[in-house]
């Protein structure tokens, strides 16, 4: 039973398959070393990510030309997301992660997740229920009383590295959640394995939001010719249909281009484009002028999809992006679409994961779970323990991390499946 839903995952994901064929057998560590892009980043794009609130102050001159893109945004915890991160052999490793998922998701972005001595999830929350319907992207920064109430929800040894940070004046300035997220992590991620492996987390939606404003002031950019030429246009709609990430259009899924983010009633609404306009389930237009767009941008009233902003940052600016189990189908197919659409070819690699895995599991010695990141600060003493974990963890082989995970991946698939209780990962961290 132990590589079983992994299995039935690979069988429904024809990368994911691939992967486990010609590299499963490699160490994680070896995987993921192999994974580094010596090109440069994009000058624009470098200029985007350092300007932004969170680098504020941080001295950090270079970025690698990979990002981490599996992320949903939220506090740096659940086993999908932390795990590709402490095992990687970059020196500075650059997270975009999107905001255009549910508070509610399965991931938890809405609050921490940690497990007693018993193995039990115990639970706090920053957002509340009422913020279900809408976006984590455009969700308002937290005030000073809602931080402090969280905070003392939370186990006392994680207290600290969150404290430090909403003292400071930077946290207070932010306008939007995602920013005081991104400052938290890289507090809690330096706490956790020092200062020798640099975490740089970056809301995926804000980096595209300025790369498209500034793209629209050059009007031969293929973005400002998406958005003037009815034609293109109707290209997109029909090029992009049926990719995860982007639209459906037989069953109306997803929203084209953008998404309009009603502040009012916490909703996310799925847009139609036609003729230079984003249209409303309602028949409200909303025009794809630059100075329309940039308004809205810049006010959050507008969400940039998936397959737009992967588009944005792999097939115009280069940067390869290494994402799940998902991404590694998806992707291709994006860029794949892009290309035609403006009869242009593209270099970057678009089927790179660096995704779920289970590296290390949390035993009581009766049963085992799949630890958070704020399990291993609350069940290890110091740095040097945790490196020393990961490095054993590290060793163990990329099929075996992925079917340490392989249950909640068969469970994304097919909610309705058998839960099938996977093997340990490469470490075992004893309560």
């Amino acid at each position: 039973m132990y590589d079983d839903a992994i299995n039935q995952v690979a069988k429904q994901r024809p990368g994911l398959a691939r992967l486990l064929d010609t590299r499963g057998s490699e160490s994680i560590k070896q995987y993921l070393g192999s994974l580094g892009d010596k090109s440069n980043i994009h000058p624009l794009l470098l200029k985007t990510i350092l300007m932004t609130r969170s680098l504020k102050g941080a001295a950090i001159q270079k970025l690698p030309n990979l990002a981490h893109t599996a992320d949903h945004i939220g506090l740096l915890n659940h086993p999908f997301f932390w795990s590709a991160k402490a095992a990687s052999q970059d020196n500075t490793i650059l997270v975009l992660a999107t905001s255009n998922v549910s508070p509610v998701n399965s991931s938890h972005p809405r609050g921490l997740s940690w497990h007693g001595r018993n193995l039990d999830e115990k639970r706090a929350h920053f957002i509340p229920l009422s913020w279900r319907r809408h976006a984590m992207y455009g969700v308002p920064a937290l005030t000073k009383i809602e931080v402090d109430t969280f905070i003392k929800k939370i186990p006392e040894k994680i207290r600290p590295s969150l404290q430090r940070v909403s003292e400071q004046d930077t946290f207070h300035e932010c306008t939007w959640l995602s920013d005081q997220i991104c400052l938290f992590n890289q507090e809690l991620w330096a706490d956790t394995f020092g200062t020798s492996q640099a975490l740089v987390y970056i809301e995926l939606e804000s980096i595209v939001n300025e790369l498209l404003i500034q793209l629209l002031d050059n009007d031969t950019s293929t973005f400002s010719r998406l958005c003037s030429d009815s034609s293109l246009q109707k290209r997109y709609v029909g090029s992009f249909d049926s990719i995860p990430g982007a639209h459906t259009t037989s069953n109306q899924k997803g929203s084209q281009l953008f998404w309009l983010i009603d502040h009012s009633t916490r909703r996310r609404i799925p847009l139609k484009l036609s003729n230079g306009y984003l249209i409303t389930p309602t028949g409200n237009k909303i025009s794809l002028a630059a100075t329309s767009l940039c308004k809205n941008l810049q006010n959050r009233t507008l969400m940039p999809t998936l397959a737009l902003s992967y588009c944005i940052l792999s097939a115009e600016f280069g940067l390869t992006l290494s994402g799940g189990f998902s991404q590694i189908d998806y992707l291709p197919k994006m860029i794949n679409a892009w290309g035609k659409l403006f009869d242009a070819k593209t270099h970057t690699k678009a089927d790179v994961f660096a995704g779920e895995l289970g590296l290390v599991s949390l035993s009581n010695k009766k049963e085992h779970v799949l630890a958070t990141f704020i399990d291993l600060l609350l069940y290890t003493d110091n740095i040097e323990q945790r490196l020393a974990l990961v490095e054993r963890a590290s060793g163990a082989s990329l099929q075996q991390g992925l079917s340490a995970i392989s249950d909640e991946l068969l469970q994304i698939i097919d909610p309705k499946a058998k839960t099938i209780k996977p093997g340990p990962a490469g470490a075992i961290l004893h309560v």
